[in-house]
């Protein structure tokens, strides 16, 4: 007899109990006695500022990405260089310099939202606070009742466009993320995420657990507007040949999952969103395509969102480096993911 799921304690007892990718832990690397310390300090900073009235909390945020704009200096100008490829002669200096530290004000804005999030709203009262527009194919999509590979960019408030979906249907939902280095922000992460009634799979080894997960009628998200690194596949983004991931393409063969494309973005009320599905690659069209060819398609969908909201995208990826380029990186960038989701 197979062993009963293990299911965390503290995950919405709401939400299907069917584990398809058993849950395990999803630790950083980095721990000891001042990883802990590292730790304590965010959380206490976080549990502070989120709790400031929203005027003070901007200006928090304006100082903090004015800060981060001038000493990150690497980020910096990966997020104009990638500015100057969407948008080219339309953007001046000025406007540029503006929507860089736009950036940055941005990253800082979704990792404390993440907290005011988890604090003030009741993960089964958060469909309260999001107005959420439907394609007519998510009609279809219900109505079949298949697991979905759900595609994005960093674009609006992508923490909580994760933890809405497991709430309107599409359940169970597993994210594909790569962990914090940081030990106990990591851990902390993911029981904030399963909280909320998302379930994790790490980064590295996900593709073994993908299409059983989605065979079995769940789903998957990933954000793909980030530079990959592993055997990536060369399409266009923006105009200029890219790295992309070539996950997508391996997935739909192997499970002949649809892909749907979703945003989720603030709009100008305190704790609102707006949440937009829609459209979906039929697995009938994908499955003719090159890894290429669907990467280019991807792309292509990623940019109207994106030019739709361009103050509400993450651009400090270094997004057109290829393999070789400039100084060694990390094995993980920084901003894959904020310090506190």
């Amino acid at each position: 007899m197979a062993e009963p799921a293990r299911i965390p304690v503290h995950f919405p007892r709401q939400l299907d109990t069917h584990w398809p990718a058993p849950w395990r832990p999803i630790p950083g690397s980095r721990g000891g006695a001042p990883a802990l310390l590292e730790f304590l300090a965010v959380r206490g900073a976080l549990s502070g500022a989120s709790r400031l009235p929203n005027a003070p909390r901007g200006w928090l945020l304006d100082a903090l990405a004015w800060i981060g704009q001038r000493v990150d200096r690497r980020h910096a100008r990966a997020a104009a260089e990638w500015l100057d490829q969407a948008f080219g002669a339309e953007l001046g200096a000025d406007e540029r310099e503006r929507r860089v530290r736009g950036a940055f004000r941005h990253l800082l804005r979704v990792t404390l939202e993440t907290e005011r999030v988890a604090r003030r709203v009741r993960p089964e009262r958060l469909l309260e606070h999001i107005d959420v527009v439907e394609s007519p194919d998510i009609a279809r999509l219900r109505s079949e009742g298949r697991g979905a590979l759900f595609v994005s960019a960093h674009l609006g408030d992508w923490e909580t466009a994760a933890c809405l979906l497991p709430w309107i249907g599409f359940d169970p939902l597993y994210v594909v993320s790569r962990p914090i280095r940081n030990r106990y922000l990591a851990l902390h992460a993911q029981r904030l995420r399963e909280q909320r009634g998302i379930r994790i799979l790490p980064r590295h080894g996900a593709m073994r657990d993908i299409p059983a997960v989605l065979t079995s009628g769940a789903h998957v998200a990933m954000m793909l507007d980030q530079r990959a690194r592993h055997r990536p596949v060369i399409a266009p983004f923006f105009g200029r040949e890219a790295a992309c991931e070539r996950g997508p393409g391996v997935i739909v063969r192997r499970s002949r999952s649809p892909i749907v494309f979703g945003t989720c973005t603030y709009t100008g009320h305190d704790l609102r969103w707006r949440c937009e599905l829609g459209p979906v690659l039929w697995p009938e069209t994908t499955r003719r395509l090159a890894p290429e060819e669907l990467a280019a398609r991807i792309n292509a969908e990623l940019e109207r969102q994106i030019r739709a909201h361009p103050d509400q995208q993450l651009w400090l990826h270094d997004r057109y480096r290829r393999r070789g380029e400039g100084a060694a990186e990390p094995a993980a960038d920084d901003f894959d993911e904020p310090a506190t989701d």
